[in-house]
């Protein structure tokens, strides 16, 4: 719902600010006050229309749309501010909640804030997607469950799709990727390699290597202790421990001053073997480490990789060897859900067209209703050569205002008000679930008399669901009204520009007889208007002036 919107600097609308409220919103005035411009605005900031000037709308956003922005990092609570401006040169600035967005992402919501018909208006029902799912929501809960059931239908059978085709391209390889599979586990299986086994096999490499040293410093320790100055034995020892974890303590005791000499030499002694040479360990080890270094060429970059990648190629070899159930399984359930599928396309495709005939009889009372007495209006089926999401079928509503024409497009069948009053009836049968305002402009073009009360009382029963914005010329229309807006032109500082207020009380009997009897106000002309407005109250339940 629109709560309130500011423009400036527009054409005549330097500076207005209109506060909206639920249910139905009119505008009156004179012709060319700029009643239109304020619609011409909120498109404007919806991102369909380029206008120079500056047009803030402030929302109070459906649960619907707020878990939408939610996702998109968007928190919003109560209010959801948009504003767009557009500067010379033709560049424009679009903020959603004070956050610079492109327009693009207004338009994007924009279905669930507004849907705007007029002159020149963008219209979602212009865009047959909304077709089938408007259709769809006609038909109420039963159709809607058939929906839901093909829809599920559609994904398992599309994911099935995939698998099947995936099995029969992997099919041409089988062979060769079964030899491989085959090879690459049994390579890394014969090797047994152990987590953590690289690092330790490094260490006990190094000692190896440098084993003819380490027996030097233990064997000068062993002999010379007591002559030996205490940072080379602190050194020695430091040395020696790395590879005998007995001397680590030996250590730490040297650095606190806190050791025995013959304690020492007891514990040097036991670590003789720890320091004994022993080439065949020595080649085993580099062996070892060269297998692993070939392996992780192959495999990853380490040991632990390595044995992610064994057991994922274990798995993949056991589909393999067991391709031909896999292959047979996938053909079979492809083919169930295949027949599943079209079953309740079957099914969904009757309950549309029976749905249809009655959505065509229904709207045709609505448009004699609106003054279009002659009218036809046809739903259009046309069967696809593909299972799409949605079903085996595309539709599209097509009318004819007048005898002798054929049933054309909506966007084909008429222009300015014969389009929005097409509109309305059609909102009157399938209001939408997800914008919260409508907009029509020039809708009562060319309507009076008994149609006119008609058009109030749609614009009315659509109003008790929906907030409504709509510019009027006709007093029955604006007797309806909850919101009655004059539009009138001020000259200020030699400069023509509109204003925009709020009616009450006598303020909307005045307005209602100026649209009845021109400036000339007679007493029964104001009787007549405070008659048509007490009238429209009782029948309605419209908001009190």
């Amino acid at each position: 719902m629109i709560l309130e919107l500011e423009i400036k600097h527009f054409p005549i609308l330097e500076d207005v600010n209109v506060r909206f409220g639920p249910g139905l919103n009119l505008f009156t005035g004179e012709t060319g006050a700029g009643k239109s411009l304020i619609i011409d605005a909120i498109e404007f900031l919806m991102g369909y229309s380029s206008i120079q000037g500056e047009v803030q709308g402030i929302f109070k956003p459906s649960e619907e749309l707020k878990k939408i922005l939610s996702q998109e990092g968007f928190d919003i609570e109560e209010e959801l501010y948009i504003s767009r401006e557009s500067r010379a040169g033709g560049k424009t600035i679009s903020r959603m909640n004070g956050t610079f967005v492109p327009v693009q992402k207004i338009k994007d919501i924009s279905p669930y804030l507004v849907e705007i018909h007029g002159q020149h208006g963008y219209h979602s029902l212009f865009d047959l997607k909304t077709h089938l799912a408007l259709l769809d929501h006609y038909g109420g809960d039963e159709l809607l469950r058939v929906r839901q059931s093909y829809a599920d239908l559609y994904k398992s059978w599309r994911s099935a799709e995939k698998d099947l085709e995936r099995l029969i391209e992997l099919e041409k390889t089988r062979e060769r990727e079964l030899d491989l599979c085959q090879y690459e586990v049994k390579e890394i299986e014969e090797a047994r390699l152990r987590d953590g086994e690289e690092e330790s096999l490094r260490e006990e490499k190094e000692k190896l290597t440098q084993i003819s040293r380490l027996q030097e410093l233990l064997q000068e320790l062993l002999e010379q202790t007591d002559r030996i100055p205490f940072q080379k034995i602190l050194s020695s020892l430091e040395k020696l421990s790395l590879y005998e974890k007995k001397l680590s303590p030996w250590h730490s005791k040297f650095q606190e001053w806190d050791y025995e000499w013959i304690e020492l030499k007891e514990v040097l002694n036991s670590c003789r073997t720890s320091f004994l040479p022993d080439p065949a360990r020595l080649e085993q080890i580099i062996e070892r480490l060269d297998l692993i270094h070939h392996l992780k060429k192959k495999y990853g970059s380490a040991i632990s990789e390595i044995l992610v990648y064994f057991q994922k190629r274990k798995q993949e070899l056991t589909s393999l060897e067991q391709f031909d159930d896999d292959l047979k399984k996938a053909e079979e359930n492809f083919k169930r859900l295949e027949n599943q599928l079209r079953e309740t396309g079957t099914v969904l495709s009757e309950k549309r067209r029976r749905t249809a005939q009655n959505l065509e009889k229904e709207i045709l009372k609505e448009f004699k209703l609106l003054a279009f007495s002659h009218a036809e209006f046809k739903v259009s089926f046309e069967n696809l050569e593909f299972w799409s999401p949605a079903g085996k079928e595309k539709i599209e509503f097509l009318v004819s205002l007048n005898p002798g024409q054929p049933v054309l497009p909506l966007a084909k069948a008429a222009s300015g008000g014969e389009l929005s009053r097409i509109m309305l009836a059609l909102r009157s049968l399938l209001a939408s679930k997800h914008s919260e305002t409508f907009i029509f402009d020039e809708i009562d073009s060319g309507l009076g008399g008994e149609a006119a009360f008609h058009l109030a009382e749609r614009l009315k029963m659509l109003a008790a669901d929906h907030q409504v914005l709509c510019v009027t010329h006709l007093h029955q229309v604006a007797a309806a009204a909850d919101w009655h807006f004059f539009v009138e032109k001020q000259v200020i500082n030699g400069k023509t520009q509109a204003a925009v207020r709020l009616l009450e009380g006598e303020g909307k009997v005045q307005e209602l007889a100026r649209m009845m009897g021109g400036e000339r106000k007679s007493a029964a002309v104001l009787q007549h208007a405070r008659e048509l407005l007490q009238a429209s109250r009782g029948k309605n339940g419209i908001r009190g002036s």
